[in-house]
């Protein structure tokens, strides 16, 4: 399945191809109103396609003013055709939409104070479940399973200039078996840096660490630990450059495993330096990557202690 403007980037083009065999084979094509919304995903779920898409209008007195919709399409194969089955508008602004992830049988829409849920079940009846304010501005939402999402963003601090890093956790219960609407969502654990100890948490700041889509993170199911690039001015007093969560929603919360710190960084008191900007898993989730302008280095996850360092060279 792929996407592309068209109609003067007024529609979306979407395109089916079979895969199987090794090659590729053009099955068929719709065309939906919007723009291909960039933070959000194509999602496939029981041989049905969902995408968001943005439209603008007008509105105010003199129809000057440009308001921006965002729009959930389901669209399935119907024979040698690409059929749209049903769509659903999704209130607000559309501009403040910062992406769209689906977890078991609902759409989770992010805006930077709020997550819509709409639920999918039925495509060709698509109905907005109502919404949840999120602690602090969330700029990343992923799903970890059938039913929780990981929130990251910031919070402020004592003083309004001193943002902290946050994380949540947001249970997203299944339907009923009856058929019925979900049961609510909530937030069931927030997680921030501790505070350096040595002084008052002021003048202390710290951020998620990337920036777009955010493919920074990795996420290890099988021992439960998201590991997570941190970008902190006084945090842990400034020697941390990647955090390590264990997700346990029935018990701890979010409680921190690791902080990640690359020996080969320069540091200097009261001023940020460049950070480490992506973290990949490789053997199985035993080792994890940690990427920096300076250096990349290789950590046994059930250790934490470095087995591997390979300096960059500078402009890296």
């Amino acid at each position: 399945m792929g996407g592309g403007g068209g109609g003067g980037a007024r529609t979306t083009d979407v395109h089916a191809f079979d895969t199987a065999g090794g090659g590729a084979r053009y099955v068929a094509s719709a065309t939906i109103a919007g723009r291909l919304h960039q933070g959000s995903d194509f999602h496939e779920r029981a041989g049905v396609w969902f995408v968001a898409t943005t439209s603008e209008g007008r509105a105010g007195a003199t129809a000057t003013a440009v308001t921006v919709s965002l729009t959930l399409t389901a669209l399935a194969l119907r024979g040698p055709s690409l059929v749209p089955l049903g769509s659903v508008a999704v209130g607000g602004d559309g501009k403040a939409v910062v992406a769209v992830r689906y977890v078991g049988d609902v759409a989770a829409v992010l805006s930077p104070r709020a997550v819509t849920f709409i639920d999918v079940r039925d495509p060709s009846r698509m109905v907005t479940r109502g919404a949840l304010t999120l602690p602090g501005f969330c700029h990343h939402l992923y799903p970890l399973g059938p039913a929780l999402l990981l929130g990251l963003g910031q919070a402020a601090g004592r003083r309004a200039s001193d943002l902290t890093a946050t994380a949540f956790l947001l249970t997203v219960p299944a339907a009923a078996a009856d058929g019925s609407a979900p049961a609510n969502p909530s937030v069931v654990a927030t997680w921030t840096p501790p505070p350096p100890p040595a002084r008052p948490a002021t003048g202390v700041t710290s951020a998620w660490s990337g920036s777009g889509a955010y493919g920074g993170l990795v996420y290890l199911p099988g021992r439960r630990l998201v590991v997570a690039p941190l970008d902190g001015l006084g945090v842990w007093d400034g020697a941390v450059d990647a955090v390590a969560l264990r997700v346990d929603p029935g018990g701890e919360g979010l409680p921190t495993v690791a902080a990640v710190a690359h020996a080969g960084r320069a540091r200097t008191a009261g001023r940020r330096v460049a950070a480490v900007s992506r973290v990949a898993a490789m053997g199985d989730g035993r080792y994890v990557w940690t990427f920096a302008p300076q250096s990349v280095e290789v950590r046994d996850v059930d250790t934490w202690n470095v087995t591997c360092r390979t300096a960059l060279p500078e402009g890296n």
